[in-house]
């Protein structure tokens, strides 16, 4: 599979015996694979919309044929749901059978919406409890691109970088852990993308000089699988494509929006979007993007 950042915002409505260290590791791979199948199966039912785009190419197309170019003209409102949140929203909503999970942006708020009956019931609704002094360090507005599932959680990257799993059928946090620090200039706004058993994020913050970053966790247990960076010591840093202007430029940046991606000789390789802007860190830079190759399962180097 190989990874793209898409630089697009869209408006949101939201114990037996101790097993051994290799058989708990074939385990943990074969649940693994047993998620990734279920996940991509239900992304390949129409009626579901389990990935923030729609699928991993980010194409936002629904092969849904209800609403045509000859009925569209006569569509009506048929309920409305407030966020409670009056700040910008970005990245859609996911849906999972009858269930839609709507995010807001900070204090990234998720809710879980019953479409068979969503003008009177939230199943349930997730408020994290932030530090404020987060704010004035997010670049473009609060926003948040949305919310990530898989294995039966739902995944949200807060804006202080925290990253949560949450139980999708109660809300409940299953694991937490924090990716990076916000008195540094770090913060979180991109959506996850879940992926054979790992949950990856990268670091927003290219305006602060923040070091950009890809991590992948596990969806299990939080705990972090591997991080490649964009910039510093080649053993730190991911490898850029070839012949990729970044590298003359110097290696710097963020991934805070979107990753796409499509298979490729059944592996996977995350191609990282680096946000080059004018920082303060190095006023030369320009804005542009830079393709990295990392395997899906051990960092890049």
């Amino acid at each position: 599979m190989r990874l793209t950042v898409k630089s697009a915002a869209a408006v949101a409505a939201l114990a037996v015996g101790m097993p051994s260290l290799a058989s708990a590791q074939q385990q943990q791979a074969q649940g693994s694979s047993e998620a990734q199948t279920a996940l991509t199966a239900m992304a390949g039912n129409a009626a579901n919309w389990v990935m923030p785009n729609g699928d991993y190419a980010n194409t936002r197309y629904s092969e849904l044929s209800q609403i045509n170019k000859d009925n569209v003209k006569n569509l009506q409102v048929a309920w409305t749901f407030s966020t409670g949140v009056l700040r910008g929203h970005e990245g859609g909503p996911l849906v999972i059978g009858n269930m839609m999970y709507v995010h807001t942006p900070f204090p990234n708020i998720v809710y879980a919406i019953d479409l068979n009956d969503p003008g009177k019931r939230v199943v349930w609704k997730y408020e994290p409890k932030q530090d404020p002094n987060v704010i004035p360090v997010m670049c473009c507005d609060t926003v948040n691109r949305g919310v990530a599932y898989g294995d039966g959680k739902i995944f949200l990257h807060q804006a202080d970088t925290t990253l949560v799993a949450l139980d999708a059928n109660t809300g409940k946090e299953v694991w937490t852990v924090k990716t990076d620090d916000p008195s540094k200039g770090a913060t979180g706004t991109s959506a996850p993308v879940v992926y054979n058993g790992k949950v990856y994020v990268g670091v927003s913050g290219g305006e602060f000089g923040v070091r950009g970053w890809l991590a992948a966790y596990n969806t299990s247990d939080g705990k972090q699988a591997w991080r490649a960076y964009s910039m510093g010591p080649d053993r730190h840093a991911a490898r850029p494509a070839e012949d990729d202007l970044a590298r003359q430029a110097g290696r710097a940046g963020q991934r805070h929006e979107y990753l796409a991606g499509r298979p490729v000789e059944d592996r996977r390789r995350h191609h990282l979007g680096l946000d080059l802007r004018r920082s303060r860190a190095e006023p030369r830079l320009l804005r542009l993007g830079q393709p990295l190759d990392l395997e899906p399962d051990a960092a890049a180097r």
